[in-house]
């Protein structure tokens, strides 16, 4: 294998996980949900599309430490200039919640390395091993996996929440925020695009 080549494999079948890095989150601490703005806040993805969706009939619900990181995961590459197409923007709203609790594996904690994770993990695509280490630590009862984010350099900054496929709520809403609202806060200037037909004024040209 040359360094060209990603390193992160599945997780062994026979690897123990029960002294994983744990993160624990606290319930007073306030998180950022990024999702489409015509769909509730609570809901827990199961179809594969996600880097560390569960299968039905799990799913999971992706949370960041704040706007601009769940907005940065929820749009990707769009974010990367800082400027958002006002298309992506109007379908996403992000709602602040608190309440939220568990147990989750620390995958961006120097500790991982023991157990055959790397970094790699949070960024590689296609999302087959990532999502083979989620089943990996559902099994281990772990409430889901704390992680440095693809699109945010730094410290871990996401929380991926395991649960029950489909629409439920999850803890208490702070506040919920529209796509543009989130933008100004988190500093991301939204681009418009080009005029609606129904938005111009018909002239008629002079005879």
């Amino acid at each position: 294998m040359t360094r060209e080549q990603v390193a992160q494999q599945l997780p062994a079948s026979d690897l123990d996980l029960t002294d994983f890095p744990s993160a624990w989150l606290n319930p007073t601490a306030t998180l950022a949900r990024a999702h489409s703005a015509d769909r509730n806040a609570g809901w827990f993805s199961s179809n594969l599309g996600g880097r560390f969706d569960l299968p039905a009939p799990d799913g999971t619900c992706y949370l960041a430490d704040g706007v601009l990181v769940a907005l940065r995961e929820a749009l990707g590459v769009v974010t990367l200039n800082r400027s958002v197409p006002a298309t992506d923007v109007d379908a996403r709203a992000v709602t602040l919640l608190t309440n939220v609790a568990g147990r989750f594996a620390g995958v961006s904690l120097p500790e991982a390395a023991s157990f055959s994770v790397t970094s790699e993990l949070t960024s590689m695509t296609p999302y087959a091993v990532p999502q083979a280490w989620a089943r990996a630590f559902r099994a281990a009862d772990f409430d889901g996996i704390r992680y440095g984010s693809r699109f945010t350099p730094g410290a871990a900054t996401s929380w991926a929440l395991f649960g029950e496929a489909g629409a439920h709520p999850i803890g208490t809403t702070v506040e919920v925020i529209t796509g543009r609202e989130a933008c100004k806060r988190a500093g991301l200037n939204v681009l418009e695009g080009p005029p609606r037909s129904s938005d111009l004024t018909k002239v008629e040209p002079p005879v």
